[in-house]
């Protein structure tokens, strides 16, 4: 019996980076590093004697024809589906019933853990992790059986009603789940950390969730409620076979590395004693800070840590939830930088009662620190978060409204929108065009010699004189465009005239 071919596909994002904002430079087009849920699952099918065939349309472009090869001869197709590419996903979808009418589509991920919901062609929604279930699933939907006694399932019935199969029990045993197969998407060069794009980039993600309970966040929702993590010495493994597999580039991608000091401790310990030369970045809680941490991180090989800061005004964080004082931020971001580590700040901007003042007061706080990367968003009432249920009950939100952002229009923020966006887009501008930024920038490089992130900051300042050169030459654009407008209109005058 020929083997059986399963196909992972991972739609392109079809947001926008920057808050929702429409202009062309805020085009997501790129991920920046490749993910590694379907790599999850297809190390449990080839282990299971499958063969498997995995696709990144962000790393990828995408045509029709190239759709069309990919799953020409595939027994099923499993579509990732998150809130960022939906409409990616679902075109996807539409293309593949066109294409191969009948093939098998079964859809899963982390927006169909958040909103359980059949999807309209495909088989069936896997609404859990899926590690531990997906070879089951799989021979299920091959054999044409019915997915009842599946778990964590989701589907549509032969008369139309949604039905769900068995109940999930998620695994919390981290350690016992399978290392991705990275293999499956080397090649592609379309995968960038800290600007540079290169086929050496891959992540790893060694816990699940986060013990902490940020308002805006969903990620608890989808861990379950619960946070895990691997063991040190499992971590440790596969991130001594990542260096072998010839990797340079590194993206640990927890929510929270740092939520336990003490394993993180450990972790970078082993990274040292492994003598890989990996170049790295994390992500952290300024709660979490702590001189010997980070002094680890540096000699491990972390580059860039990022923070989620979100505001510089104290009921804003207290509004959030955040754990954390104004006060622990700035002593976090500048322990960071002195351990000569890049440090990565994100704010968010439209908590229901900040003002300008507030806006303002969060913007000056960000330049008042040694941050070498920063950005502004607005406050998105993502489905599944504390702030999303409390907006839902307040009737601001339905069940419908995935991803909203604050906005006077629902009454989750005092201005529109669009006001929101735009202080934010401005904020950005305005803190990488400050000369004392970039005085800062070359100071920190004669101390780190850090070629690495030299390049990205060139990278950045070459995007920042081309978008000024671009604003200069604005009104002459308009003023030409207006000159061709008007003669184009008195050809036409002539031509008719002359008719």
């Amino acid at each position: 019996m020929p083997q059986k071919k399963i196909v992972f596909i991972y739609p392109a994002g079809d947001v926008k980076i920057f808050g929702g904002n429409d202009e062309e430079f805020t085009q997501q087009e790129k991920t920046i590093s490749p993910p590694l849920g379907i790599l999850y699952l297809a190390a449990e099918l080839i282990d299971a004697g499958y063969a498997v065939d995995c696709c990144d349309y962000n790393a990828e472009k995408y045509t029709d024809e190239h759709l069309s090869a990919l799953i020409a001869d595939a027994d099923l197709v499993g579509i990732s589906l998150l809130s960022f590419s939906r409409k990616n996903a679902f075109g996807i979808i539409r293309k593949i019933n066109a294409m191969r009418p009948g093939l098998a589509v079964i859809v899963g991920g982390p927006d169909c853990i958040l909103h359980p919901r059949p999807i309209p062609g495909t088989v069936l929604t896997v609404a859990c992790e899926a590690e531990k279930v997906i070879v089951e699933i799989v021979e299920a939907v091959l054999a044409g059986k019915s997915p009842e006694q599946l778990p964590g399932v989701i589907f549509t019935d032969a008369s139309g009603a949604v039905k769900t199969g068995k109940p999930y029990y998620y695994v919390d045993d981290l350690d016992t789940i399978k290392f991705p197969r990275r293999d499956l998407l080397r090649d592609n060069k379309g995968y960038s950390i800290l600007g540079k794009r290169s086929r050496d980039i891959t992540t790893i993600i060694t816990s699940r969730g986060c013990p902490k309970k940020c308002t805006f966040c969903a990620h608890a929702a989808l861990a379950y409620q619960k946070y895990r993590s691997r063991s040190a010495e499992n971590v440790v493994e596969e991130i001594r076979l990542i260096a072998e597999q010839g990797y340079r580039i590194l993206g640990i991608v927890d929510d929270n590395f740092t939520a336990d000091k003490v394993r993180a401790k450990k972790i970078l310990s082993g990274i040292i004693g492994l003598g890989a030369r990996l170049t790295m970045a994390v992500q952290g809680r300024a709660d979490a800070a702590d001189a010997e941490l980070f002094s680890l991180m540096k000699k491990a090989g972390v580059v860039l840590i990022t923070f989620g800061l979100e505001s510089g005004n104290q009921e804003v964080l207290d509004f959030y939830n955040k754990g954390a004082s104004v006060e622990t931020i700035g002593n976090a971001v500048r322990l960071a930088d002195r351990a000569g580590l890049y440090t990565a700040g994100m704010f968010i901007f439209g908590a229901p009662m900040e003002t300008v003042e507030h806006f303002r007061r969060t913007y000056e706080f960000a330049a008042s620190l040694p941050l070498d990367v920063t950005s502004f968003w607005i406050l998105d009432y993502t489905y599944g978060s504390i702030l999303w249920q409390r907006a839902r009950e307040q009737g601001k939100v339905t069940d419908e409204d995935f991803n909203t952002p604050a906005g006077k229009e629902r009454g989750t923020s005092i201005y529109p929108t669009k006001f929101i966006e735009e202080f934010g887009r401005k904020s950005f501008f305005k803190f990488y065009r400050r000369p004392s930024y970039w005085l800062r920038q070359a100071v920190k490089f004669c101390k780190v010699h850090n070629l690495y992130f030299l390049w990205v900051l060139w990278l950045g300042l070459v995007w920042l004189v081309q978008r000024r050169i671009g604003l200069w030459l604005e009104p002459v654009r308009r003023l030409m465009t207006n000159k061709n407008s008007r003669k184009k209109t008195a050809d036409a005058v002539a031509v008719d005239a002359e008719a």
